[in-house]
């Protein structure tokens, strides 16, 4: 349990904190609609402070995940706020989860096996599974996060630019 809530945890980290929003039913991140997802935001420099990767493998993917060292309790203390609320939904409570969740969710509960390891300075996850619809599911997972990623980045940087833009006209 504590190694999938760590894969979920991981998986969140490649959210950017300007992207921290309310999505609808559609939507693949929903930061603050999401039981899970909350959890990473309960120190607001977390996500500021952390990377996050994951390749596919041939069986499966790798997360990696780097957290400032001043951030590391926080990351820890939102990795159990998510295995309480993963207790909570295998105890049968509605809990609203994003799709994004949902979906690693719905993987690790049909089979797909986690790794886990607490590094000094973040984690490691691989998950893998020797069923082929599983390994298709987790690279398909990887690949719509990937691309949400990249999306958010990207307005994100544009944002930034934006803002610098209009502090340097003058009138």
């Amino acid at each position: 349990m504590i190694r999938k809530t760590l894969a979920l945890a991981i998986a969140l980290l490649a959210i950017p904190a300007a992207f921290l929003y309310a999505g609808d039913n559609t939507s693949w991140m929903e930061m603050e609609n999401c039981a899970m997802c909350k959890n990473m935001m309960q120190d607001p420099g977390l996500l500021n402070n952390c990377t996050w990767e994951h390749h596919d493998i041939a069986n499966g993917i790798v997360c990696v995940s780097t957290v400032d060292d001043k951030y590391m309790d926080s990351f820890k203390t939102a990795v159990a706020g998510m295995g309480d609320v993963q207790k909570k939904l295998m105890n049968g409570e509605k809990l609203h989860v994003c799709n994004m969740c949902q979906d690693m969710l719905d993987i690790m509960s049909k089979g797909a096996k986690s790794e886990d390891i607490m590094t000094k300075h973040g984690a490691v996850s691989v998950l893998t599974s020797s069923d082929p619809a599983l390994v298709a599911r987790l690279h398909t997972w990887a690949q719509r996060t990937n691309s949400a990623m990249a999306m958010m980045e990207k307005a994100d940087q544009s944002k930034t630019m934006s803002k610098t833009a209009t502090k340097s006209k003058s009138y």
